[in-house]
C-alpha cells in the first residue's frame, strides 16, 4: 500500500490507497504552520486504524506539497548569497534575477566561460573565499552561477567546493538544476532553489520524524513539479523541483479520481489557485519552465496557472471587494485554537476605530533563520513565543511593522485576518471553526471599509456576499485567463478584450450587450473550498462541472499514485568546422564525427541518470534517449549543423519495502 501525504498552506491530508481497492482511508488536518509536526502527526493518527496499521501496511510514502510554490508567490523563503562568476552587473536586470535576490547580498567575481566552453577568465579564488566568508553568517545557503557553466561545469564546480569546505551552508550550482543557456534565468532558478532548501528540509525532516513515530520504514518520496517523484534526500538538494508539486499532484489526482476525460482543471487551496489546460486528459508539460509567481523558472513543470486566491486569501475592502494574492489564517480557525481571542475582537468593537484591528500576528513555525535576525527583528520573534499579539497595538512602534515585513519574507511569522473561510461561516455555509469569531472580524472589517463602498455593503451579510462575489469572479477571470495564456501565450489581452470579459462572468445581464462564455469540455475542480464557490463560477461560464468524491483530497490521492522520473540533458557544439564538442555535466569533449559525439554523451547521460533514478529510489526503471538536431541552410543550400541536444529520461516505480509483520 502507498501512503500520500499532502502539507499544504491550510491542510494537511493523508490517504491510504491500495493499487487493486483504491482508497481505504482518508484524513485531513488543519495545516500547523507554527509547528508543522503538529498538523501531520494529527493527519498520519488519523489515517492509521486497527485495519490498516501503518507499520504493517505501508510500502511507500509520498508527499506533495504547496510549500515551495507558496513561498515563492508570497516571496518568502531564506536568505542567499549569490557567487556570479564571470556576470556583469546589467544580469540583475534580466530575467528578473534581481527581483529574485531581493536585498539579499550579491557578489562578482572573475571567471566564467565561452559558449565553446574554454575559460573566459580565470577564477578569482581569492575573491570567492572572501566573498564566502564575509556573508557565511548572514544567509542561509549560497548560490553558484558562472558564465556558460552548462558548457563548462569548471568554475561553478571549484567555488561551490570552497562553500563546503569553509561553511556549514547548502549552495546551489545552476549546472545542476538545468542545461539551457540563458545566464541570469539559470542564477535566478538557482536562487530560488537555495531560497527554498531551509523551509523543504524543514518539512521532510518534521514527516520522516512522525513516520517513525509510527514505525514506519518505508521510503519517502516528494511529488515534483511534473507530477512524478523523487526520493526526500534529492529533494533537500532540488527542492525548486518541487515547485507546483501540490499542482501536479492535484492534477494526477484530478484525473484519477473524475474517472471522465476533463479539459481544464482548477485546484483552489487556501492559497492559491493553480489551473491546467488538458490536452486527451493529460497535463501539458511547460518544457519552457515553470512559471510561478511571475518568475519563468527552467524547472520542467506540469503547465499550470498559478494565482495568489485561494479560501485563505486577505480580504481587500477598497472598492470593489477583492481577495489576495496574500494569505493570512482565517479569524474563525484562530478563535477555534484560542478562544481568549473572541474577548479581545469584543473590547475592539468596543474601542474607537484603529488601523490594523481585527488582525493578529503568529509566530508561522521553528526555524534556523532565527540566528540571522538583527536586533527589532529578534526582538518581535521573541515577544510572540507565547502566542499571537494584536497588530494594531503592535505596529503603533514603526520598527515592529518593518520587523514583520523582514520577518514574512523570511517565512516566520503570519497574519490571521479576515478572509473568504470567516465570510462563508457569516453566511453559515462552513461551520468549521468559530462562527462566532467570523462575525466579531467581519463586523471590524465593515469599519474599515470606505464610506462610498457602504451603499453595497451595509451589513456583514452583504460584506461577506461581496466577499464570496470576488472569489467567483476572480476565479472565473483566472479560468479564461489560463485558457487563453494556454492558447495564444504571447497575445495580449486589450481592454475591449477586458470589458467583454466582466461582462460574461458577471452575475447580471446586460440591457445592451449579452456575452457569454462556455468551455469545450468539462471542468474538474479540487480543493476544500471547491464546492463553495465553483458551482457559481460554472454556471457563469456556461460548463458542466465534476466535483469528485475525495475531491478536498485531490493532491494526497496524486502523491499516492505517482511514479518515479529524472530527466538529464546535454548539448553539442561545433566550434571549429568538423570539430564536435559534447558538453556534459562530467565535463567537455571533442570529437571528428557527430555520431561519436552524440553516442558518447548519451552514454555518459544514461549512466547519469540512472545514478540519479537509483538517488530517487527508482526501481524497474526504463531509459528513454532523444536526439534532436538543430541545423540551417547555408546560402548555398548546404546544411549546416547549429548544435544537438541529447536527453535521456529514466522511468520507473517508487522503491517499495515490504513492512515487518
Amino acid at each position: 500500500m502507498r501512503l500520500g501525504i499532502d502539507t499544504g498552506g491550510t491542510f494537511t491530508d493523508a490517504v491510504l490507497y491500495d493499487s487493486q481497492k483504491g482508497l481505504v482511508r482518508t484524513a485531513k488536518s488543519l495545516t500547523t504552520h507554527y509547528d508543522l509536526s503538529v498538523g501531520i502527526r494529527d493527519a498520519i493518527a488519523r489515517i492509521d486504524s486497527s485495519d490498516y496499521p501503518l507499520a504493517q501496511s505501508v510500502q511507500v510514502a509520498s508527499i506533495s506539497t504547496t510549500l515551495a510554490t507558496n513561498a515563492i508567490v508570497e516571496g518568502r523563503g531564506g536568505t542567499v548569497c549569490l557567487l556570479l562568476i564571470g556576470y556583469k552587473p546589467d544580469a540583475l536586470t534580466r530575467a528578473d534575477l534581481g527581483r529574485a535576490i531581493r536585498q539579499d547580498p550579491v557578489e562578482f567575481i572573475q571567471g566564467g566561460h565561452t559558449a565553446a566552453g574554454d575559460e573566459q577568465q580565470p577564477l578569482d579564488l581569492a575573491a570567492a573565499k572572501a566573498a564566502i566568508l564575509r556573508h557565511a553568517s548572514s544567509v542561509t545557503a549560497f548560490t553558484v552561477a558562472a558564465m556558460f557553466s552548462v558548457r563548462n561545469t569548471e568554475h561553478e564546480v571549484t567555488v561551490r567546493d570552497l562553500v563546503l569546505k569553509l561553511t556549514d551552508k547548502p549552495v546551489t550550482c545552476t549546472f545542476e538544476l538545468t542545461a539551457s543557456l540563458n545566464a541570469p534565468r539559470r542564477a535566478m532558478t538557482a536562487v530560488l532553489n537555495a531560497r527554498l532548501i531551509a523551509p523543504i528540509s524543514h518539512l521532510i525532516r518534521t514527516i520522516r520524524a512522525e513516520l517513525r513515530a509510527k514505525a514506519v520504514t518505508a521510503p519517502l518520496m516528494v511529488v515534483k513539479g511534473d507530477g512524478s517523484m523523487m526520493s526526500a534526500d534529492v529533494a533537500m538538494v532540488r527542492p525548486v523541483e518541487t515547485i507546483l508539486s501540490g499542482p501536479a499532484a492535484s492534477i494526477v489526482g484530478a484525473i484519477h479520481l473524475a474517472k471522465s476525460p476533463v479539459a481544464v482543471i482548477s485546484d483552489i487551496g487556501g492559497t492559491t489557485t493553480d489551473i491546467a489546460v488538458l490536452k486527451d486528459n493529460n497535463p501539458k508539460i511547460a518544457h519552457q519552465g515553470a512559471l510561478v509567481g511571475g518568475f519563468r523558472t527552467f524547472v520542467e513543470a506540469v503547465d499550470v496557472f498559478t494565482v495568489g486566491l485561494g479560501g485563505d486569501s486577505i480580504v481587500s475592502m477598497s472598492p470593489p471587494v477583492s481577495v489576495g494574492p496574500n494569505r493570512a489564517m482565517p479569524i474563525s480557525c484562530l478563535v477555534h485554537q484560542q478562544p481568549h481571542i473572541l474577548n479581545i475582537l469584543e473590547s475592539q468593537l468596543e474601542a474607537d476605530q484603529q488601523e490594523y484591528q481585527g488582525c493578529f500576528l503568529l509566530r508561522r513555525s521553528e526555524s534556523e533563520d532565527v540566528g540571522i535576525l538583527g536586533r527589532s527583528d529578534k526582538k518581535l520573534w521573541d515577544r510572540l513565543e507565547h502566542g499571537p499579539l494584536q497588530c494594531d497595538e503592535l505596529f503603533k512602534e514603526p520598527h515592529m511593522l518593518r520587523a514583520y515585513l523582514r520577518l514574512r519574507i523570511l517565512d516566520l511569522v503570519h497574519m490571521a485576518a479576515f478572509t473568504p473561510t470567516d465570510a462563508l461561516h457569516v453566511l453559515g455555509q462552513m461551520d468549521q471553526w468559530s462562527h462566532e469569531g467570523a462575525i466579531l472580524a467581519a463586523r471590524i472589517w465593515l469599519r474599515h471599509m470606505p464610506e462610498r463602498a457602504r451603499l453595497t455593503c451595509n451589513d456583514i451579510q452583504a460584506l461577506s456576499e461581496a466577499v464570496i462575489e470576488a472569489v467567483v469572479r476572480q476565479s472565473s477571470i483566472s479560468l479564461i485567463e489560463a485558457i487563453a495564456t494556454a492558447e495564444s501565450p504571447s497575445e495580449s489581452r486589450t481592454d475591449i478584450g477586458q470589458f467583454l470579459l466582466q461582462r460574461a462572468i458577471k452575475a447580471e445581464i446586460s440591457d445592451i450587450v449579452d456575452v457569454r462564455l462556455s468551455l469545450k469540455g468539462k471542468l474538474a475542480v479540487v480543493g476544500a473550498p471547491a464546492a463553495s464557490f465553483y458551482p457559481q463560477v460554472a454556471e457563469r461560464l456556461n460548463t458542466p462541472l465534476i466535483i469528485a468524491d475525495h475531491h478536498e483530497i485531490g493532491n494526497a490521492v496524486g502523491a499516492a499514485i505517482g511514479t518515479v522520473m529524472q530527466r538529464v540533458s546535454s548539448l553539442i557544439t561545433s566550434p571549429a568546422e568538423g570539430v564536435y564538442r559534447a558538453h556534459t555535466p562530467n565535463g567537455v569533449q571533442d570529437f571528428n564525427n557527430l555520431d561519436d559525439a552524440a553516442a558518447a554523451a548519451t552514454e555518459e547521460l544514461e549512466i547519469l541518470a540512472r545514478q540519479r533514478a537509483q538517488v530517487a529510489k527508482s526501481v524497474n526503471p526504463d531509459t528513454t534517449a532523444k536526439r534532436s538536431d538543430t541545423v540551417v541552410k547555408g546560402i548555398g543550400g548546404n546544411q549546416i549543423f547549429i548544435e544537438s541536444r541529447i536527453t535521456v529520461t529514466v522511468q520507473g516505480d517508487a522503491n517499495m519495502i515490504v513492512p515487518s509483520s
